[in-house]
């Protein structure tokens, strides 16, 4: 899914109007060097349809914030910082990707915890505006014509609405000689 024209698997649901979703990819392999498997938004889906993608590579350690602009246009990445590398010793299971739109702007994120989610690339708000209706799920890309008769598998687990968590933090202070107060957030 990049170019002008698509080729690969997208298994998604229509989403009208603001969206958060997430997705694990516990496991991706595929002997391409460019084949890539993540969340994606679409006008439809026709080979050139505009989109917005937030993916990992097979073989790289990585998420990559990728947008077609026009219908049957090229392909680009985000502006800014588009790749955001793994941290160290972070592999699968633990990569996550998240795609989120308000209005007009579409933002991605990765993770490896699935809760701290460090943004690839600057918010994207397409000059001319998505429809209110759009294509979201989740995307791959084997990259065949890279390894001809080959096939890529990638898993996912989790997709689903964003819904932020934290952990309560407990406070423990000294109040009197002999008191403490224990607090926390309800």
């Amino acid at each position: 899914i990049w170019g002008e024209a698509d080729s690969g698997h997208f298994v998604y649901e229509e989403r009208t109007g603001d969206f958060d979703v997430k997705v694990q990819v516990p496991y991706f392999e595929a002997p391409a060097p460019d084949a890539n498997a993540g969340l994606g938004v679409r006008e439809s889906m026709a080979a050139g349809s505009r989109n917005i993608n937030v993916v990992v590579y097979a073989n790289m350690r990585n998420w990559t914030a990728t947008q077609r602009v026009e219908t049957d246009g090229a392909s680009s990445v985000f502006p800014g910082e588009w790749r955001i590398e793994w941290a160290e010793g972070k592999s699968y299971p633990d990569v996550w990707l998240r795609l989120k739109r308000e209005g007009n702007t579409f933002t991605t994120y990765g993770s490896i915890n699935g809760t701290d989610w460090p943004q690839a690339g600057n918010p994207l708000t397409p000059s001319s505006p998505y429809p209110a209706t759009v294509l979201v799920g989740m995307r791959t890309t084997p990259v065949e014509v890279q390894v001809p008769d080959s096939i890529g598998v990638a898993k996912y687990r989790e997709y689903g609405d964003f819904v932020a968590s934290s952990v309560p933090q407990l406070t423990i202070a000294r109040s009197a000689a002999n008191q403490i107060a224990l607090s926390w957030p309800t």
